[in-house]
């Protein structure tokens, strides 16, 4: 008989009746869990499911162990980096050593094996295949990288990962170590290639051994301390490094970096001044450097300073620059946080005038209007077999690669806004009876956590629409019925977070721009087409079928336009109700086949 400890946190989905694995987080280590973005509260619990109605099931016990694996790892996560948080907070900063390199690559390395493992594990072959795909896309990076010393491509890749990897193990890593932040970033780029071929081999079905963790080297020196106050000394580089990893001022990954790539050229073209150096005058010849670089160089050129890049392309007028809306985000990330250092965290002298602020970019000439995808490319891709034959690739997450591009079309959403739905914001308008659509930052989802809106610091984008008819008609409810009552939270439940800002729809994306390249409908070599054409799409639509201006800005989530004061008076909600009547008569989609629960993959 088993004992009851073996199967704690274990509850029974009340409509499937699947058992889930349910466990809470504590609450203070909420916001240090892995993956949480600074200032997020993080995910009150781990839900995994066992798929199995009886612990006794083939697997079911090995989930189990894998979801318990997975909660302990990320708590022994979440408290040495709350040990870090509290340890930054006292202004203690560690400098990397060779010998502190060398630990934290093992530990990289170990820590690599045994996610491996548990991912393995939980995702089987569809992961396999995923895991492989990536190897195929990136080893050849790490490899050219490491033969040509290309530190600037393994910084720009593994920078976040190193800190990441550096906060997990309590090391505040000082903002004016930057060679010891090059030195890790190649170590771990080393360790990459040297595991490849074992990853390989797991993921083939071999047996490969995951690595101890290696012992923690003792403590030679204390860790420095940094002042308050800047000393004169002390560059602005460094003093901004140190705002954006202090864990309090809840700094986004975007904003992140835009301030670490506007000081790599400034630093290109002054060096690393002092707060107390830095003139208007210098602010302005960064600027116009900066106006000269191509937008696009060669892989090659990456590396080069910015001033021996200018000297390249001085003179040719064939070269796209850097757009004024790009200058201007590297000009407002460090005017404000010259502004932060100075007013809020005192670590620049009272008085001491901000270069940086006061600046005027020109405005670039109007963009030309964009359309969206073509009549022809949008026919294509809803004759693709995801909608026409029920086709299900292992990569497509489930369901998603046939709802997205639909929802998307139909209701004019960011595609982040799609990815991140989850079944309750599935409802019923009480006055017409017709289904709704919510879409919100409220509420969590099972694997992103917190959800959020682009344009929530705007106080805009949260919104309740009508379902377009057509998606009734291709059986949208009886698809999040199915969903429903297989127990899960989230509308399309095989979506997982990928990237720095840990979105849902970047983890669908890079998929879904090669399924239409290897589909030939878009041209192979073509870089990926954003997904936000749809809207776009949704857009030019509306206005032939002319919805009001006033409802095609609350159905899209953007701000109203303020020169109507009084459209921002009264409650918004009934301008949804325009999105059921839209219509795509050019595009052809009489091919998409209606969604069918036998399409629908067994999770």
């Amino acid at each position: 008989m088993r004992s009851r400890r073996a199967v704690r946190y274990l509850k029974k989905d009340s409509i499937a009746g699947r058992l889930i694995y349910r466990r809470s987080y504590p609450e203070p280590l909420r916001p240090f869990l892995p993956g949480i973005s600074k200032g997020a509260k993080g995910p009150r619990e781990l839900v995994r499911s066992l798929k199995a109605r009886d612990i006794t099931e083939p697997g079911a016990l090995d989930l189990y162990r894998a979801a318990a694996a997975e909660y302990d790892l990320a708590v022994a996560h979440a408290r040495k980096a709350q040990k870090f948080s509290e340890k930054q907070a006292r202004g203690e900063f560690d400098t990397l050593s060779a010998e502190t390199v060398a630990y934290l690559a093992k530990v990289f390395e170990a820590e690599w094996h045994a996610r491996e493992e548990r991912d393995l594990a939980a995702g089987g072959a569809a992961w396999a295949e995923q895991a492989r795909h990536g190897w195929q896309y990136m080893l050849d990076e790490f490899r050219e990288w490491r033969v040509e010393q290309d530190l600037y491509h393994m910084e720009e890749w593994w920078a976040d990962q190193a800190r990441e990897l550096c906060a997990a193990q309590g090391y505040a890593l000082a903002p004016d170590d930057r060679d010891g932040l090059l030195r890790l970033c190649a170590a771990l780029n080393d360790v990459a290639i040297i595991i490849s071929d074992q990853s390989k081999a797991r993921l083939r079905g071999n047996i490969v051994p995951v690595p101890a963790a290696p012992p923690r080297p003792e403590r030679r020196e204390p860790p420095t301390r940094f002042p308050k106050l800047a000393s004169a000394a002390q560059s602005f580089e460094a003093i901004v490094e140190r705002l954006l990893e202090t864990e309090r001022l809840g700094t986004g990954q975007s904003t992140k970096e835009a301030a670490r790539t506007g000081l790599r050229f400034f630093r290109e073209v002054h060096g690393q001044p002092a707060p107390s150096a830095i003139t208007k005058q210098m602010v302005s010849e960064w600027l116009d450097m900066l106006a000269q670089r191509p937008a696009k160089l060669d892989k090659s050129e990456m590396a080069l300073p910015l001033s021996e890049v200018v000297a390249r392309y001085e003179g040719r007028k064939d070269i796209k620059r850097l757009s004024s809306t790009t200058l201007e985000k590297y000009l407002r990330a460090l005017n404000a946080r010259w502004a932060q250092a100075q007013d809020e965290e005192g670590l620049i002298a009272d008085g001491l005038p901000n270069p940086f602020s006061r600046k005027r970019v020109t405005a670039a000439p109007h963009r030309k209007p964009v359309a969206g995808l073509g009549r022809e490319t949008l026919d294509a891709i809803f004759a693709l077999p995801i909608f026409t034959a029920g086709e299900r690739p292992t990569q497509g997450k489930g369901e998603a690669c046939y709802w997205l591009p639909l929802l998307m079309l139909w209701t004019g959403c960011r595609p982040e806004e799609a990815a991140q739905l989850i079944v309750d914001d599935i409802s019923v308008d009480p006055v017409t009876g017709h289904p709704t659509l919510a879409i919100t930052g409220d509420g969590e989802h099972p694997e992103k956590g917190p959800r959020r809106l682009k344009t929530a610091k705007r106080s805009s984008g949260e919104r309740t629409i009508h379902i377009p008819r057509p998606l009734l008609d291709l059986n949208f409810l009886a698809y999040v019925a199915a969903v429903r009552a297989a127990g899960h939270a989230a509308l399309f439940p095989k979506l997982r977070t990928k990237g720095k800002r840990g979105l849902l729809f970047s983890g669908f994306s890079g998929w879904w721009s090669a399924y239409l390249r290897d589909h030939g409908v878009l041209p192979k070599g073509d870089g990926p087409r954003p997904s936000r054409e749809f809207r776009h799409v949704w857009t030019t639509a509306a206005r032939e079928a002319g919805i009001p201006r006033e409802a095609r800005e609350y159905i899209q989530g953007h701000v109203p336009d303020k020169r109507a004061t009084n459209d921002t008076y009264g409650d918004r909600e009934a301008l949804g109700r325009a999105a059921r009547d839209i219509a795509f008569p050019k595009i052809n989609l009489s091919k998409v086949r209606p969604w069918r629960k036998e399409d629908m993959a067994a999770d």
